[in-house]
């Protein structure tokens, strides 16, 4: 009975991917209402338990609450160079392990034209340990460290430099993910950030930020919500959702309007 039962739910499973083939942009009720072409009488708790392993075999993502896609796009994992992994050790060694994010702008430039021949390693640590964090870094050897810099700093001192670590406020309770247990922000956090802090991104606003936006949506599942969420914090929400719709399909407008 148990092989049946999985044959039929792969069956179903295989036939939601033809009916959303197309449309691959549907929320909950619109979800419902297809299993109930197979199971009319499927009860709440067994849907939820079929939208939970739809997600667990990776064939749906959520796209923001109550809304899924089909998941034909692949996670957001950036390799990670050397220099991120050594100063990720050595700041969790000495300082909260729990309180920091570090990322290389290098990432960005699989979405762009223009490829960047430099990068900055941005170090997001607790707001009263910077100062601590910069010296520290100094000290084992890091030399184009900046804490906080302004536009004019950046383009004087940090864009001459190879490869300059700045060093940005701690924001807490924000998305990250762990990549070889180096704690990272997560595509969500990276393109709100670029766009709110364009006096360190400058390199990376006007077309480029569109660019960026497009096939960063295009190419990787991004949670809507997630990102939405964290742009209100920074109180960049309403900005970031007249850029996006700039950029995305019209199955995605619907649910950033």
């Amino acid at each position: 009975m148990a092989y049946i039962c999985n044959v039929a739910e792969n069956y179903i499973y295989r036939k939601l991917k033809d009916e959303y083939k197309a449309h691959p942009v549907f929320n909950r009720d619109e979800l419902l209402s297809f299993f109930h072409q197979y199971e009319p009488d499927l009860a709440e708790a067994t849907f939820t338990w079929r939208v939970y392993d739809l997600k667990k075999r990776n064939i749906i993502r959520d796209v923001k609450k109550g809304v899924y896609a089909l998941n034909n796009q692949q996670a957001f994992e950036p390799a990670l160079n050397d220099t991120i992994k050594s100063i990720s050790k050595l700041v969790e060694k000495q300082f909260d392990p729990n309180f920091y994010n570090i990322w290389d702008t290098i990432w960005l430039n699989e979405f762009i034209e223009l490829q960047a021949t430099t990068s900055m390693i941005v170090l997001e640590v607790e707001k009263g340990f910077m100062d601590s964090v910069f010296f520290f870094l100094k000290d084992e050897g890091f030399i184009d460290v900046f804490v906080k810099p302004d536009t004019g700093l950046i383009e004087k001192y940090a864009s001459e430099a190879q490869h300059p670590v700045i060093i940005k406020p701690f924001l807490s309770r924000p998305p990250v993910q762990l990549i070889g247990g180096v704690k990272v922000p997560s595509l969500e956090k990276i393109l709100v950030d670029i766009y709110s802090d364009d006096h360190i991104y400058y390199a990376f606003q006007g077309s480029q930020l569109k660019q960026i936006y497009r096939n960063a949506v295009a190419k990787y599942s991004l949670n809507f919500s997630t990102l939405f969420n964290y742009a209100k914090r920074r109180n960049r929400e309403d900005e970031i959702k007249s850029l996006l719709l700039t950029v995305v399909d019209n199955d995605l407008k619907s649910i950033i309007e």
